[in-house]
């Protein structure tokens, strides 16, 4: 697996791009993990509860 990371001031937001010949258990962990990060990301900002 290669990661790429790609950081400028162009972008506006955070995207992220998964490539694979098929969805394999691995990438099954990787989007269930975003999607906890992006949950906890979502209801909370600098300590603060949203």
């Amino acid at each position: 697996m290669r990661v790429e990371i790609d950081i400028d001031e162009k972008y506006t937001g955070l995207s992220v791009e998964i490539k694979a010949p098929k969805i394999t258990q691995d990438i099954e962990k990787m989007i269930s993990l975003m999607r906890m990060i992006n949950m906890q990301m979502a209801v909370k900002k600098e300590d603060e509860i949203v």
